[in-house]
Protein backbone atom coordinates (compact mmCIF):
# COMPACT_ATOMS: atom_id res chain seq x y z
CA UNK A 1 0.00 0.00 0.00
CA UNK A 2 1.37 3.09 -0.73
CA UNK A 3 2.46 5.81 1.58
CA UNK A 4 0.56 9.23 2.19
CA UNK A 5 2.14 12.70 2.52
CA UNK A 6 0.34 15.68 4.31
CA UNK A 7 1.79 18.97 3.07
CA UNK A 8 0.79 21.81 4.85
CA UNK A 9 2.13 25.50 4.61
CA UNK A 10 1.42 28.17 7.32
CA UNK A 11 3.01 31.40 7.10
CA UNK A 12 3.99 33.01 10.47
CA UNK A 13 2.75 36.75 11.58
CA UNK A 14 5.48 38.95 11.63
CA UNK A 15 8.30 38.41 14.40
CA UNK A 16 6.03 35.47 14.95
CA UNK A 17 8.55 32.95 13.24
CA UNK A 18 10.58 31.03 16.37
CA UNK A 19 7.59 30.53 18.65
CA UNK A 20 6.04 29.16 15.65
CA UNK A 21 8.55 26.92 15.15
CA UNK A 22 8.95 26.19 18.88
CA UNK A 23 4.72 25.07 18.58
CA UNK A 24 5.88 22.75 15.61
CA UNK A 25 8.53 20.87 17.42
CA UNK A 26 5.86 20.10 20.13
CA UNK A 27 2.90 20.00 17.11
CA UNK A 28 6.31 16.73 15.80
CA UNK A 29 6.50 15.65 19.32
CA UNK A 30 2.46 14.73 19.33
CA UNK A 31 1.57 13.44 15.77
CA UNK A 32 4.53 11.09 16.19
CA UNK A 33 3.21 9.42 19.25
CA UNK A 34 0.23 8.94 17.62
CA UNK A 35 2.05 7.24 15.30
CA UNK A 36 2.77 9.63 12.41
CA UNK A 37 5.81 7.68 10.37
CA UNK A 38 7.67 10.95 9.98
CA UNK A 39 7.89 14.28 10.12
CA UNK A 40 10.12 17.07 8.49
CA UNK A 41 9.91 21.14 8.21
CA UNK A 42 10.94 23.58 5.37
CA UNK A 43 11.18 27.29 5.58
CA UNK A 44 10.68 29.17 2.48
CA UNK A 45 13.61 31.51 1.67
CA UNK A 46 12.53 32.37 -2.06
CA UNK A 47 9.76 32.68 -4.38
CA UNK A 48 6.07 31.76 -3.56
CA UNK A 49 6.72 30.23 -0.23
CA UNK A 50 8.72 33.21 1.20
CA UNK A 51 8.84 33.54 4.79
CA UNK A 52 6.29 29.98 5.10
CA UNK A 53 6.87 26.41 7.16
CA UNK A 54 6.31 23.96 5.11
CA UNK A 55 5.01 20.99 7.16
CA UNK A 56 5.36 17.01 5.60
CA UNK A 57 3.73 13.93 7.55
CA UNK A 58 4.35 10.66 6.19
CA UNK A 59 1.71 7.77 7.01
CA UNK A 60 1.72 4.19 6.66
CA UNK A 61 -1.15 4.76 4.49
CA UNK A 62 -4.43 6.60 4.23
CA UNK A 63 -6.32 4.95 6.49
CA UNK A 64 -3.59 4.94 9.15
CA UNK A 65 -4.20 8.59 8.41
CA UNK A 66 -7.48 9.50 8.94
CA UNK A 67 -7.30 6.82 12.38
CA UNK A 68 -4.30 8.99 13.73
CA UNK A 69 -5.93 12.15 12.79
CA UNK A 70 -9.50 10.98 14.58
CA UNK A 71 -7.41 9.75 17.21
CA UNK A 72 -5.64 13.60 17.09
CA UNK A 73 -8.61 15.63 16.61
CA UNK A 74 -10.22 14.31 19.84
CA UNK A 75 -7.18 15.15 21.92
CA UNK A 76 -7.72 18.28 23.96
CA UNK A 77 -3.96 19.13 24.58
CA UNK A 78 -3.42 18.47 20.68
CA UNK A 79 -6.52 20.47 19.93
CA UNK A 80 -4.84 23.50 22.34
CA UNK A 81 -1.80 23.60 20.51
CA UNK A 82 -3.22 23.56 17.23
CA UNK A 83 -5.10 26.67 18.39
CA UNK A 84 -1.76 28.36 19.41
CA UNK A 85 -0.73 27.50 16.18
CA UNK A 86 -3.69 29.06 14.39
CA UNK A 87 -3.43 32.52 16.28
CA UNK A 88 0.12 33.27 15.25
CA UNK A 89 -0.29 31.98 11.63
CA UNK A 90 -2.14 32.65 8.35
CA UNK A 91 -2.91 28.86 6.97
CA UNK A 92 -2.00 28.72 3.18
CA UNK A 93 -2.75 25.27 2.25
CA UNK A 94 -2.92 21.41 3.28
CA UNK A 95 -2.51 18.90 0.69
CA UNK A 96 -2.20 14.71 0.89
CA UNK A 97 -0.76 13.24 -1.82
CA UNK A 98 0.11 9.43 -1.79
CA UNK A 99 3.72 8.28 -3.10
CA UNK A 100 4.26 6.69 -6.42
CA UNK A 101 6.40 4.85 -7.80
CA UNK A 102 7.97 5.41 -11.20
Amino acid sequence: MAKLVEVTVAKPHLGKGEEFLALCAKFKKMVMAAGVEEVWFNTGNVGRHFGCVIAYQVFSSGESNGKINDVLNDDPEFSAELRKMSAICDWISHDSYYQTSI
